[in-house]
């Protein structure tokens, strides 16, 4: 690397480091540089047909197997893998930088409500939140013309990494898998819409999600409640087996089958100790799977 970009390079980083170590750098960098621009780049990107992330870097791979190709003729093959590897260490260092820039100081200014819910308050939600199922229309056949978020164009690896949805930061986009149960559509693309507002912690955006989900109403709200459920029945089944057999007789043939179309009656998978190792390491911590929060959250509201 020439010298005056290796001092480029080492200027950004401190500067990234010192936002990120210093909370009150964090806070005038966040709501200074980081929240504008992901609702600068959100806004232009959610308004383009296709997922710019992800043809974006389908085309960054083609036309870099294509110059290693003529690389490898011109050159030989250690030319070539040399190209490739100086362009996957670009694409590398780019994706964070602009984490580093755009995503992880929204980590450092979260806040979360201080909340605790005893075993009485869970159940109390759990009932409320089925009797609400139960009196719901449940159709999902026609999703809102609405949804803040696009489908994503290459749902296999959404499907190998686990996930439903997704808020690339780089290019401000939302976007949610097609194999996503119809019920679990509307709660899914208003979390990931979240995220581009700011709240970068999975449990703040779920209960962003659910205030938003709320106020639309709807099948938005049937579906924020069919994920709080979710979240609560793990919850209740986890103190009280006994009562969780009572809250699932409690459900609607209706509601179970709309609750189970959203990952009920299966324990969230935990995430993997390299995974956790990673957000650890990028210093995001429990955070960045922090979503049964929803289910605190709402119980505490409950009279103890």
């Amino acid at each position: 690397m020439k010298p005056h970009r290796s001092a480029a390079a080492l200027c950004i980083a401190l500067l990234l480091a010192a936002v990120n170590l210093s909370p009150p750098l964090a806070r005038a960098w966040a709501h200074g540089a980081s929240l504008p621009a992901l609702r600068l780049l959100s806004a232009a990107t959610m308004r383009l047909p296709f997922s710019l992330l992800e043809w974006g870097l389908a085309a960054f791979c083609m036309l870099s197997f294509v110059a290693a190709g003529r690389r490898w003729a011109r050159r030989g093959p250690l030319a070539a893998l040399s190209l490739l590897g100086r362009r996957l260490a670009a694409l590398l260092l780019g994706a964070l930088v602009s984490f580093f820039a755009l995503w992880l100081p929204l980590y450092r200014i979260a806040e979360l409500p201080a909340c605790v819910a005893s075993r009485e308050q869970l159940l109390a939600s759990c009932a409320a939140l089925i009797d609400a199922l139960n009196d719901a229309a449940l159709d999902f056949s026609i999703l809102p013309e609405d949804l803040p978020a696009k489908a994503a164009a290459f749902p296999a690896w959404m499907r190998a990494f686990g996930v439903t949805g997704f808020f690339s930061f780089p290019t401000g986009e939302t976007l949610i898998s097609p194999e996503l149960a119809d019920s679990a559509t509307p709660f899914v693309a208003v979390h990931e819409a979240m995220h581009a507002r700011g709240y970068a912690g999975e449990g703040a955006a779920n209960i962003a999600a659910w205030e938003a989900c709320l106020s639309r109403g709807g099948l938005y709200a049937d579906s924020a409640r069919l994920w709080a459920l979710r979240y609560t029945m793990e919850a209740v089944q986890a103190c009280d087996p006994s009562a969780g057999i009572r809250m699932l007789d409690r459900m609607s043939p209706t509601t179970r089958a709309a609750w189970r179309a959203v990952g009920g009656g299966r324990s969230s998978r935990p995430v993997s100790r390299g995974a956790q190792a990673v957000f650890s390491a990028l210093g995001v911590g429990d955070a960045a799977g922090d979503y049964e929060i929803l289910a605190v959250y709402l119980a505490s509201a409950f009279p103890v």
